[in-house]
C-alpha cells in the first residue's frame, strides 16, 4: 500500500467540512486531524468522520504526520494560519478570498517566496467548473478574437447565513454580519474568472453600493464595480447578498470579443445564426473534489497549481481595492502582485 499524505483541516464551518469530505475521497491522502477555535465543532466533526485528533489552536501544525494543511477559516482569519502552515513546512490550501486586506496578502506572498518548495492553492472554485474550463479553452484558441468587455455576477441570497454558526469565538462576534465584504467574499468568484478569461490584469476600479435590503450587515450588501484592464478592456462585476431570486446561473458570465460573444452557457459567432449551446455542462454547486484532486496532483507531480498564492493575491487585491473605491468615492488604482 502506498504511503498517503496526512491532511489537517483548520476551520470547521460548512466550507471546511465540505473540503474534509473532498480530501477523504482522494486515494492519496488521509485526514488525520482537525482544528477550530470551537471545541464543540471539533468534537462534532471528529465523531462524525471518525477522526482521532482535534485541536483548538495551532498545535495541529506540529504534527509530523501531516504534510498538507487546508485553511477554511472566516475570510478575515486566513492570513495567520496560512503563514504559520508554510512556516511549519506544510503544503497549504487556503479558501478564497486569499485575504481581506492588502497587508495580509503581502505577508502571505512573502512567506510563499521564502518557501518555494511548498505548493499553495487558493480556492477559486469556479476555475474547476466544466463550463468555465471550456470557455477558457475557446478564448485561448482565439475563437472570440480580442476580448474587449466582460461581465460577471455573484447574485446570491445569503441572509440565511447570518446565524449563530457565523459567530466566531476568537473575534467574539458574528463575523458574517460584522466583517463580510460582499465584493471580497462573493464578488471574488466572478472577478477571478474574468481575470482568467481576459488574460490580462485590472489596473483601476470605480464602484457604487448600498445596503437597502440587508441593513443588518455592517458593510454594504449590494455592490457594482467597473474595472479597467491594462490592455484597454473593461469589465463589470456585481455582488448582491439579498436578492429575491435563485443564484445567478453561470454567474451571468458574459465575454465580448471582436469575433464572438459568450453569454452564460451559449456562444454567438455569427449574428444571423445567434447563440448556440456550448458543449460543456455548468456545475451549479461547488466542485470541491476536482479542486482538491488538482492540489494533490500538483504535490505528487511537483507542478505549479492553477491558482497559487501569487495568482490568488492578484484576484484578492482587485476586490479589496473595491472597498477603498467605495469609501473614497473615486476611481482607485489596483496594487500589483
Amino acid at each position: 500500500m502506498k504511503r498517503k499524505f496526512g491532511v489537517g483541516i483548520i476551520g470547521l464551518g460548512g466550507n471546511g467540512e465540505a473540503h474534509l469530505r473532498a480530501y477523504q475521497s482522494n486515494p492519496f491522502v488521509e485526514v488525520r486531524a482537525v482544528c477550530d477555535f470551537s471545541q464543540e465543532k471539533v468534537e462534532k466533526i471528529k465523531k462524525k468522520y471518525g477522526i482521532k485528533y482535534g485541536y483548538t489552536d495551532y498545535q495541529i501544525l506540529k504534527r509530523d504526520d501531516i504534510q498538507i494543511i487546508s485553511v477554511n477559516t472566516p475570510d478575515s482569519l486566513h492570513a495567520e494560519p496560512f503563514i504559520k502552515s508554510l512556516e511549519a513546512g506544510k503544503h497549504t490550501f487556503v479558501e478564497k478570498p486569499m485575504a481581506d486586506n492588502i497587508s495580509g496578502l503581502k505577508e502571505m506572498v512573502k512567506t510563499t517566496e521564502k518557501n518555494p518548495q511548498l505548493k499553495t492553492l487558493v480556492g477559486h472554485i469556479l476555475r474547476f467548473n466544466p463550463l468555465f474550463i471550456e470557455i477558457k479553452r475557446i478564448i485561448e484558441k482565439g475563437i472570440l478574437g480580442k476580448i474587449f468587455y466582460l461581465e460577471g455576477d455573484y447574485i446570491h441570497n445569503l441572509k440565511g447565513q447570518a446565524d449563530k454558526e457565523r459567530y466566531d469565538p476568537k473575534i467574539k462576534m458574528n463575523w458574517y454580519l460584522e466583517k463580510e465584504l460582499p465584493m471580497v467574499g462573493g464578488g471574488c468568484h466572478p472577478l477571478d474568472v474574468l481575470r482568467w478569461f481576459a488574460q490580462d490584469e485590472p489596473i483601476e476600479v470605480q464602484a457604487y453600493s448600498n445596503r437597502i435590503s440587508f441593513p443588518e450587515m455592517k458593510n454594504d450588501s449590494s455592490v457594482v464595480a467597473i474595472f479597467k484592464f491594462k490592455n484597454g478592456a473593461i469589465a463589470k462585476v456585481t455582488a448582491l447578498y439579498e436578492p429575491i431570486s435563485p443564484y445567478a446561473f453561470a454567474n451571468n458570465i458574459t465575454v465580448y470579443g471582436t469575433k464572438g460573444t459568450i453569454l452564460r452557457d451559449t456562444i454567438c459567432l455569427n449574428e444571423k445564426e445567434g447563440f448556440k449551446k456550448i458543449p460543456a455542462k455548468y456545475h451549479p454547486g461547488h466542485p470541491y473534489e476536482p479542486e482538491v484532486n488538482h492540489f494533490i496532483d500538483c504535490i505528487l507531480k511537483d507542478k505549479k497549481s492553477l491558482i497559487d498564492a501569487k495568482e490568488g493575491a492578484r484576484s484578492a487585491a482587485v476586490v479589496i481595492t473595491v472597498s477603498k473605491a467605495l469609501k473614497e468615492k473615486r476611481s482607485i488604482p489596483i496594487p500589483e502582485f
